[in-house]
């Protein structure tokens, strides 16, 4: 962008200037034109070989200005302008597009009334800025900005950015439902057929908390490390050779399951807390503490989405959804941490005695007698 004093806000000025200039087109294109045309009968073979410099233009219709061809400025009326050489003042485009090719320069700034800016590779070393009838006739200017380096994108107005936004958020919003219900669907999976390990890793979330979060950071730090002394120690061995096709993709996935794991322990820990705390909740089994702790891990991304789909109140929605990933993440590596001290669940020395667990004895409570608590 140039640094003209009061560039930014005093270049406004030529919009009716422009729109002036527009009015009678046709006069200065006739008195340029047989000139030009003239100057192009003499001296063809000479400008096939040296650049060609041309005065400020007021044009109607479509026009290119040719890769190798320079102008003082520029204002088409009505149609298409196609940029591939210099345009060493301002570009104005009434009724029509503005199309920057590679090799096109305009020194400037791009205008556009009713159309678009498309930038195919080109540069615009002022401002870019796309205008509709109503915002002119209003004096508002929809997009303003520098666009030196950007490449193959199109100067876009403050709505379309809102409906761009909104887009997004909804595509967030149904992306977190997702992510929440393949959560959901893995826990289930778990509580039917792995119910003791889970339990025993979710009560040493609960039990020994601080001790979890410490190792499961520890743990976190140490995934790579470990990963390349376990290659280099197969690698320098003749029997382990064989044992690196099965390590390199073993690993991954294992400490993927252990992260798994750990997230959903920490979901059932959570939802276990939160039926504790709150006796209208009466179906109270792993299923249940299971999805009510997803529900609250989840749920605050889904409602930041909505927040920012707002506009106005962005900066919160982004807050709070920075503030819940990070209390995701948080939960994963102390269900990581839990799982490393329950070894997967097989062992409960560091979770709480079960006289701990809570009473249940209140009658309103409904307790599946299929899914009570049993030792692990």
């Amino acid at each position: 962008m140039r640094t003209e004093p009061g560039s930014r806000h005093t270049r406004w000025w030529l919009i009716p200037a422009y729109l002036a200039i527009s009015t009678f087109p046709l006069s200065l294109a006739g008195q340029a034109t047989p000139e030009a045309t003239r100057s192009d009968a003499v001296s063809a073979p000479t400008e096939a070989r040296v650049r060609k410099t041309l005065p400020a233009l007021s044009v109607t219709g479509n026009h290119t200005v040719e890769a190798g061809t320079t102008v003082d400025g520029i204002v088409v009326v009505g149609g298409d302008l196609r940029i591939g050489g210099e345009v060493k003042g301002d570009a104005a485009v009434f009724n029509g597009d503005l199309v920057l090719e590679k090799t096109g320069v305009v020194l400037g700034d791009a205008l556009v009334t009713n159309g678009r800016i498309v930038n195919e590779g080109g540069r615009v070393r002022g401002e870019m800025l796309s205008i509709s009838s109503s915002e002119a006739a209003a004096g508002s200017v929809s997009a303003g900005m520098n666009t030196e380096g950007l490449t193959g994108r199109e100067a876009r107005s403050p709505r379309e950015d809102r409906e761009s936004g909104f887009q997004r958020h909804r595509v967030g919003i149904l992306s977190t439902l997702a992510f929440g219900l393949v959560l959901m669907g893995i826990g289930a999976s778990l509580v039917f057929y792995a119910r003791p390990q889970l339990e025993a890793v979710s009560d040493t979330i609960r039990a020994s908390t601080v001790k979890a979060a410490a190792t499961g950071f520890a743990a976190v730090f140490l995934i790579l490390p470990v990963f390349v002394v376990l290659i280099v120690t197969l690698a320098v061995s003749i029997v382990g050779i064989p044992l690196l096709l099965v390590a390199i993709p073993l690993y991954p996935l294992v400490i993927f399951g252990g992260l798994i794991f750990g997230l959903l322990a920490s979901a059932h820990a959570i939802g276990e807390r939160t039926a504790e705390q709150n006796r209208n909740i009466r179906q109270r089994n792993s299923y249940s503490y299971l999805f009510l702790g997803t529900g609250v891990l989840i749920v605050p991304l889904i409602v930041s989405h909505l927040i920012s789909m707002t506009g106005f109140l962005s900066v919160i929605g982004l807050l709070l959804r920075v503030v819940t990933i990070f209390a995701i993440l948080v939960a994963t590596a102390v269900g990581l941490g839990a799982t490393i001290l329950a070894r997967g669940g097989l062992r409960a020395s560091h979770a709480r005695p079960a006289g701990n667990a809570g009473s249940f004895d209140d009658p309103s409570f409904f307790i599946d007698p299929l899914l009570e608590d049993e030792d692990v």
